[in-house]
């Protein structure tokens, strides 16, 4: 059933919309190439993914370490947004008002709304994730937390507050009639139908369930969300790194101190504080490593976000 078919359009705006120049804009995300990369990069991390839940689950620890959790946790959220993302056309309406598409089109409405539900919350998710994981090193590294209270007092919220996120921004984009298909991404997401509906909603095709307010409030939030997580990030690894820092120069101090004493005692406790560092420098450098995962995973989704901004007015045609 068509886009048509389902709401109730006003035949002249319908037609108008139809004739707008604006409904057959070509972007790299309409071409075969762009959809071809979406599918290639997202399958790519579907199977990333996929290989640190079996690396988790063929270590010793397998579930037994906070670290290993919040991996899993997010290895499972990115997978079902890399899933929705590798589909890229194929649920989409096949008569939807865009025909611009290369790629393969055989959706319907609730086709596209399940892939846009998949991406939202699989997003939102592992982004979070992402944030938790930041402050797991911020509790384990700098304020050295053991994982046995981390895992009583800390864990339980670093694994709720994602999934909430997720499901709140995901149910919210479902309820208010948000996700649809747009020449901006190569997958259905939260989105104007057409894309340059506009504030007074008088070139809005949607009208029995959208919510132009509703769509503003979720570009607003999804915005913050994305300026929060990594502020947490930013912020949690610089205390890291200067909390490092300062443990490393007290261990050359201390080294200083003692290198004329021969004390027995203090060498054993200098080694095993190097070790200490060792593991403590690694573990930093993991967390880097996926923060910079995080800003390359997500750089194509925020420009879209930022590219699907509501305007204020309305577009020349």
């Amino acid at each position: 059933m068509s886009y048509h078919d389902q709401h109730e359009f006003d035949e002249v705006l319908y037609n108008k919309t139809l004739d707008d120049p604006r409904i057959s804009v070509e972007t790299v995300y309409t071409s075969l190439t762009g959809i071809r990369i979406t599918t290639t990069t997202a399958s790519l991390s579907t199977l990333a993914s996929v290989l640190i839940i079996f690396i988790i689950f063929r270590s010793k620890t397998k579930m037994g370490s906070v670290y290993h959790r919040i991996m899993f946790g997010m290895s499972f959220y990115d997978i079902i947004q890399s899933l929705a993302m590798a589909f890229t056309t194929v649920p989409m309406p096949k008569n939807m008002i865009y025909e611009q598409f290369e790629g393969l089109i055989i959706g319907t409405e609730d086709s596209c709304r399940a892939q846009g539900f998949m991406f939202i919350i699989g997003m939102l998710a592992s982004t979070s994730y992402n944030a938790m994981l930041c402050l797991y090193y911020l509790f384990s590294l700098h304020f050295q937390l053991t994982d046995d209270k981390i895992k009583r007092y800390i864990e339980p919220a670093l694994h709720a507050l994602p999934s909430i996120a997720g499901l709140v921004g995901a149910w919210f984009s479902l309820h208010s009639d948000l996700i649809h298909p747009t020449p901006l991404v190569s997958y259905c997401v939260n989105m104007q139908y057409p894309y340059w509906c506009t504030e007074d909603e008088s070139d809005c095709l949607l009208r029995d369930g959208y919510s132009y307010e509703g769509n503003v409030l979720m570009f607003r939030t999804t915005a913050a969300f994305f300026g929060i997580t990594f502020l947490i990030c930013i912020l949690s690894l610089t205390v890291v790194v200067w909390s490092i820092f300062k443990r490393e120069r007290n261990f050359r101090r201390a080294m200083n101190d003692v290198t004329t004493e021969g004390d027995e005692t203090f060498s054993i406790r200098i080694r095993e504080y190097r070790n200490e560092m060792v593991l403590t420098k690694s573990a930093l450098r993991q967390s880097l490593y996926y923060v910079g995962a995080l800003i390359a995973v997500f750089t194509v989704p925020l420009i879209a976000l930022l590219s699907s901004r509501p305007s204020r007015s309305a577009e020349a045609s």
